[in-house]
């Protein structure tokens, strides 16, 4: 199942106001694709919205649950607010109707 995460900070805690930060954030970054294939999932697209302090990933999972533990993993928690959504394909859900 895939599932879009929708995952923003603060600009207090943002990677472009000093090293510690930007060390901070980019080993979460780099790590959540690993922290998801060790949680059975995988990273499918990654997209950021800078002015916005906001990240958007879109993972395959085979639940919420496996997100959850690669953000726990990856170390976004504690620096970060995140919101998971499981999604559908536009064409899977109008073949419902």
């Amino acid at each position: 199942m895939k599932h879009i995460v929708v995952n923003t900070h603060n600009p207090e805690s943002c990677a472009f106001r000093g090293e510690e930060d930007a060390a901070a954030v980019a080993a979460a970054l780099d790590g959540f694709a690993q922290a998801a294939a060790d949680e059975g999932a995988t990273v499918e697209g990654f997209w950021i919205d800078r002015a916005a302090h906001t990240f958007f990933i879109l993972v395959e999972a085979p639940n919420a649950h496996a997100v959850d533990g690669a953000i726990v993993r990856a170390g976004l928690i504690g620096r970060t607010h995140t919101d998971i959504h499981p999604v559908l394909p536009m064409e899977e859900v109008r073949k419902q109707i």
